[in-house]
């Protein structure tokens, strides 16, 4: 059928058909053209020109991301695989016990043997490694009490604590109760004296008994400990060991059943002399008029006190008496008083009389009745005075004042 108004020119159509694009190979080809029962002008069910009802095919769809996706897919599948593979495997593992039978074989044993028998004893053949000091080790050890509250009063406390190392040999409570008590006194009292004597059981280096031998050993206060190993260990001929290599990380103890002495040192001089105090212990002084110079007759007073003195026991209270009347201020006549009793106590002093300590009392008559040479006097009272005793004395004044105020001081 032929659009009204537009005549068909058969060149024209030629020429718009050979610029046709060609359509896509790929293209369906659903309505045939006329010769195949197609529609009017050839053009199938869709009539009308070709140049009009054709259009350009879109280009093939972009798919690539599908690609991306599909791999994404597989990787994600592949680890689901993997993870299952594993926990099946470990599932496994944990499940499966491998039963392992421990049962001793017997088959091939013989019926007749014995277990071998394990000893179990301690080795006592390598001794233990001391790690206590030798102070530590005594204050340990049974029965030295006594000899480290000796160890402590000479301070060698430090030394057994130190490097070392010592050989000790420590005397029992036992050994020290052997010495008179007397001179276990005078030990414990005389620090020069006690660290002499606890030296003397000290000796330089580590020696155990097995080690001892015939001979002397020197120690640490220079004297000489003479060792006999014939028969028993004894030490200087009389002494013997209680108890023997007691190990201490700075040296060995050995405890000891008797108090070893320093060859030059006589124990019956540790004993404290014995003297017979005097039975006089009350002198009397006299003074001149205004002076305090002593005349032949106080000197000789003074000479007998001081010797009567010197039998007391060190540290003994002396007392002396300062007279005076009252003739003028008190504070004058007080001082006049113990000007009196201070010389008399230099005198003492300078004729030997320091083992003691002096106390000065002062006494003031307060009235002139009194006899003037019986005020001007000082008394000499000794520890343990009796004033019974003192009445059969010749140097004793009979002649007091009514009335006297006393005051006490030291000198």
């Amino acid at each position: 059928m032929l659009r009204p108004g537009r005549p068909l020119a058969p060149k024209d159509t030629e020429a718009r058909q050979s610029q046709r694009p060609a359509a896509p190979a790929n293209a369906r080809q659903d309505n045939p053209g006329p010769a195949a029962g197609g529609g009017q002008n050839g053009n199938g069910p869709n009539d009308g020109d070709w140049d009009d009802s054709w259009q350009e095919p879109a280009p093939p769809a972009r798919r690539w991301w599908w690609a991306v996706l599909v791999a994404l897919v597989v990787v994600a599948a592949g680890a689901l695989v993997l993870k299952t593979t594993n926990n099946d495997s470990g599932d496994d593992a944990s499940l499966t016990t491998e039963v392992v039978d421990t049962t001793p074989d017997t088959m091939f044993e013989d019926p007749d043997a014995t277990d071998p028998v394990v000893d179990t004893t301690p080795d006592t053949s390598v001794a233990p490694v001391a790690t206590d000091s030798l102070l530590v080790t005594a204050e340990r050890t049974n029965s030295l009490a006594t000899f480290l509250a000796a160890v402590k009063a000479a301070g060698l406390d430090t030394d057994l604590a130190g490097p070392g190392p010592y050989t000790v040999f420590a005397p029992t409570d036992d050994a020290f109760n052997k010495l008179d008590p007397e001179v276990l006194k005078a030990l414990l009292a005389d620090k020069d004296l006690l660290t002499k004597i606890l030296r003397h059981h000290m000796v330089d280096g580590a020696v155990n008994a097995e080690d001892l031998t015939e001979g002397n050993l020197t120690a640490l206060d220079g004297t000489t400990i003479l060792v006999a190993t014939a028969t028993d260990i004894t030490l200087d001929k009389t002494v013997r060991p209680v108890d023997t290599d007691i190990a201490a990380s700075n040296g060995v103890l050995h405890t000891i059943d008797t108090v070893l002495l320093p060859p030059d040192m006589d124990p019956t001089a540790l004993l404290p002399t014995t003297t017979t105090l005097p039975a006089k212990r009350f002198f009397t002084v006299y003074f001149g008029t205004k002076t305090r110079v002593l005349d032949d007759a106080a000197k000789a007073e003074i000479a007998s006190a001081a010797e009567a003195i010197k039998s007391f026991p060190a540290g003994s209270e002396v007392v002396i008496t300062g007279y005076t009347l009252k003739s003028g201020s008190v504070g004058h006549r007080k001082f006049i008083a113990k000007l009196r009793a201070t010389t008399v106590i230099d005198a003492l002093k300078k004729a030997g009389a320091t083992n003691v300590t002096y106390r000065i009392v002062t006494v003031i008559n307060l009235s002139l009745s009194g006899d003037r040479v019986a005020a001007r006097r000082a008394e000499i009272t000794l520890p343990g005075y009796d004033p019974a005793a003192a009445s059969t004395s010749t140097t004793t004044s009979t002649s007091m004042p009514s009335s006297t105020t006393t005051t006490s001081e030291a000198p």
